[in-house]
């Protein structure tokens, strides 16, 4: 007997008989443990057997924290039949409360298998200790999840969603998320009980009052990347994570249907935390979404939930994911030259993305840094447009971009941030000054370690470096293999067996 659905164990909402999956059963004849569905067998058995069975299994061992774990015996079970063992069949408030922890556990390590059936972060064995003497509150504390009995104005905290928050903590560091003090922690901990449970409220029936802990229809702003933790605790600071986590799966759910919006909501939440390490809450985190979501290796032009996950993401005063209006392939730079009469052809495929046809294009271009100038863009061919740059006079370094608008006048601009981040290629012919590749006799006047320095070891070496998980085997060029770096170790030597300690260690190079 166990607490059904959501809410806490009150007299609203009583213990009812459930299957306990991956549960351990001993007898005389050894030791088996339940399927997933509760069932059990102990093979080539003809005579019976006293069973005994506890809230321990392969995922979970729930225990009382004010006395003895629960245990019960099932005397003279009969072979060869179909027994129904009933744990907790005279309910208590701390035995229901241990059949909560260990079924709640389980109920979250299955959701994962389900929907990503290679997915072993969550097969472990985990504690669970319920029924602390104390009030309102659950915690992991890196070895264990904890729970409180029923004391002033809460309920016993051993149920569904808050055994799955507190499991989702320790999840966080499984899958390497953290818990960090932004909020990130306690907002995926939160995610990873709604989502499991299908559940926008975490808590119901915290309180004996009836209230509830949080829930994913909250409306807690983004503070920015540059301001985490900005509300200054760590369970609201989260409500801006798990708020547009949940609004992503409510858009799905509508856009897709309950069942299919679940499934992919799901899949992106889990195949988030199987791909990214993200341990702050910040806005790279819907380009991370996108990235997962996405079927073409171009979340520019759009992903197949775009509008459902970039929503959620704006709803929460995230700043969005703005896409590309146009799309441009096929562009190969332009090399250098020493040719001044030019004009250089700067070619490009552009598509509008959302409203075809391309309306108009332009590449802009600036010399030595100068103002920007701009060529209108022929369209010569298909999907290609050509803006022929104008020569100019050696020695030159030119800057260029391209700008266009599809047919409703929207801006786009490649690459990303035009003027801010344009391309380059050089007009003249290169003279080469100096080159050192540090593969000479000596060391050509460079001078490893000088006077005043502090370092005690890691002092500027020139030689073939021994690769480490803290230094590079191979120098930056293809031919050689010398370089100068910070101390050489010995093959098979502790990481830090020759780093820069004690203070600095210089390198200076001749007289240029």
């Amino acid at each position: 007997m166990a607490t059904p659905g959501t809410a806490a164990d009150h007299v609203g909402n009583p213990p009812v008989q459930m299957p306990v999956p991956h549960v351990r059963l001993t007898s005389s004849a050894g030791t088996v443990y339940a399927d997933a569905d509760g069932n059990f067998n102990f093979a080539g058995v003809n005579t019976p057997l006293n069973i005994t069975v506890e809230y321990l299994g392969s995922f979970a061992n729930a225990n009382h924290d004010q006395g003895a774990d629960y245990s019960t015996t099932f005397s003279n079970v009969q072979p060869n039949s179909n027994a129904t063992l009933l744990m907790n069949a005279s309910p208590t408030e701390y035995v229901t409360a241990q059949a909560n922890a260990y079924l709640s556990i389980g109920t979250l390590r299955d959701w994962i298998r389900e929907r990503i059936p290679g997915d072993a972060t969550a097969d472990f064995l985990a504690p669970a200790n319920c029924n602390l003497a104390s009030s309102c509150n659950a915690y992991y504390n890196g070895v264990s999840t904890n729970y409180y009995n029923k004391q002033g104005s809460c309920n016993n905290t051993a149920y569904s969603v808050i055994v799955a928050h507190e499991m989702g903590h320790w999840l966080n560091d499984r899958y390497g998320t953290g818990n960090g003090n932004d909020g990130m922690g306690e907002g995926n901990a939160d995610v990873f009980a709604l989502f499991c449970y299908d559940d926008a409220i975490n808590g119901r029936y915290f309180f004996t009052s009836g209230g509830f802990v949080r829930i994913g229809t909250n409306l807690r702003q983004f503070c920015g990347d540059s301001n985490p933790g900005c509300y200054g605790e760590v369970h609201d600071d989260g409500e801006v994570w798990m708020g547009a986590a949940w609004k992503i799966r409510q858009n799905l759910n509508t856009s897709l249907g309950n069942a299919m919006g679940d499934m992919t909501a799901d899949l992106l939440f889990l195949g988030w935390m199987n791909a990214y390490n993200q341990t702050g809450i910040r806005s790279i985190i819907e380009t991370q979404w996108l990235t997962l979501d996405d079927n073409d290796g171009n979340i520019n032009n759009g992903t197949p939930n775009y509008l459902d996950i970039n929503a959620g993401f704006l709803t929460q005063g995230f700043p969005g994911f703005d896409l590309a209006f146009v799309d441009y392939t096929n562009h190969v730079p332009l090399a250098d030259t020493v040719d001044e009469l030019g004009p250089y052809n700067a070619q490009v495929d552009m598509t509008a993305v959302f409203n075809p046809p391309m309306a108009s294009g332009e590449t802009f271009y600036r010399v030595n840094g100068g103002a920007w100038s701009s060529v209108p863009m022929v369209n010569t061919a298909g999907d290609t447009w050509v803006g022929a740059i104008p020569g100019v006079a050696s020695p030159a370094i030119v800057d260029y971009y391209f700008y266009s608008e599809d047919s409703l006048g929207n801006p786009s601009e490649f690459p990303d941030g035009g003027a801010a981040n344009p391309l380059t290629f050089r007009v003249g012919v290169l003279t080469t000054f100096l080159f050192n590749d540090f593969e000479g006799a000596t060391n050509e006047g460079w001078t490893g370690g000088v006077a005043g320095d502090t370092a005690s070891t890691g002092i500027w070496t020139r030689g073939n470096p021994l690769g480490t998980d803290a230094q590079p085997e191979d120098d930056h060029t293809d031919a050689g293999v010398n370089c100068w770096f910070t101390g050489q170790g010995s093959v098979g030597g502790a990481l830090g067996e020759n780093d820069v300690d004690g203070g600095a260690t210089t390198l200076l190079s001749p007289m240029f």
